[in-house]
């Protein structure tokens, strides 16, 4: 705890300390430096701390000079061997799943969503109500296509834990899947009062409002996931579709600008950025970014195509 940082302890606090965490200490090793043994074997009574001297100091006196650590042994109270087994079987059954959710987690990321589902089951049979287990299983069936099995995983998630974000992100984006509106409204604001900065909750109520034809709506919802993750290339896209149909461009090269300093290679959406900034009659930054384009990407004929129409508009434009 905070409380106990930086300062010294006696022994009788330190055996409180151990106590309220339900441990009796059983023995204390002291840890010398490794010049003590030297030392002592030249009978020294002295010790010289720069031009400070002590004298006549027994050798247990000099020995507690030379302690630079305590190494405290101590066991839980109240706790029978058998239940000390099942705290140590249980403390590796804890470690054995943390290893097979990073490896779920990582099968998940390369795609083999079928694979991924065995490794979580594996984990839920051991440990029925492992929220990140289900909500893995749930994002998995949801890649796979089926839908009414992820369903399950992800409400059973929310009832083990209704403040966990993810999962009613999992269920924003299932009801979203299922053009179920008003259900994926609640589910992804329900995401947001856990986790205001849930920039993929954002993103799905901007693809929601575009659904529903409240453009400006949608663009203000993939303009607020952009703030909190400028990385966000689903809303970045998603905003750019939306800009071309209001034909408002203005935030989109905000957010373009943000993510090529992320992305700086990144030939598409330096081409999305050149067109965006074309249409504000920003051709000379258009043409810079085009110019970009084809360093990266000589073959990219859109690009050859378009830096000629640009250049040709400049020019009219002088």
């Amino acid at each position: 705890k905070q409380y106990y940082h930086l300062r010294f302890f006696t022994y009788k606090e330190i055996e409180k300390i151990f106590s309220q965490a339900g441990y009796s200490i059983q023995k204390v090793e002291e840890v010398l430096d490794p010049q003590y043994d030297k030392f002592s074997l030249n009978n020294n009574t002295d010790l010289n701390f720069g031009r400070t001297q002590i004298k006549d100091l027994s050798p247990e006196e000099i020995k507690r000079f030379f302690v630079f650590q305590y190494l405290v042994i101590a066991e839980p109270i109240n706790v029978n061997k058998n239940e000390e087994n099942d705290m140590f079987q249980h403390g590796e059954a804890l470690f054995k799943i943390d290893n097979l959710l990073l490896e779920a987690s990582k099968t998940a990321e390369l795609g083999e969503h079928e694979a991924a589902l065995k490794i979580y089951d594996e984990i839920i049979k051991v440990s029925h109500d492992n929220v990140v287990a289900l909500i893995g299983m749930g994002n998995s069936f949801m890649k796979l296509q089926l839908p009414d099995k992820a369903e399950i995983f992800f409400d059973r998630a929310c009832l083990k834990e209704p403040n966990n974000f993810k999962a009613w992100l999992g269920l924003g984006l299932l009801a979203l899947h299922q053009n179920d509106t008003k259900k994926a409204d609640i589910n992804f604001n329900k995401s947001l009062e856990n986790n205001p900065d849930n920039y993929k909750a954002l993103c799905g109520l901007g693809m929601l409002r575009m659904n529903m034809a409240d453009l400006d709506g949608a663009i203000d919802y993939f303009c607020r996931s952009l703030d909190v993750n400028p990385d966000n290339i689903s809303a970045c896209k998603f905003l750019l579709e939306t800009s071309y149909k209001l034909e408002k461009f203005e935030k989109i090269e905000i957010h373009l600008n943000k993510y090529m300093e992320i992305h700086p290679a990144n030939v598409n959406m330096r081409f999305a950025l050149a067109g965006v900034q074309y249409k504000l009659g920003k051709l000379e930054d258009s043409i810079k970014n085009l110019e970009c384009v084809l360093v990266l990407d000589p073959e990219n004929e859109s690009a050859s195509k378009m830096i000629e129409s640009v250049k040709s508009d400049l020019v009219f434009s002088k």
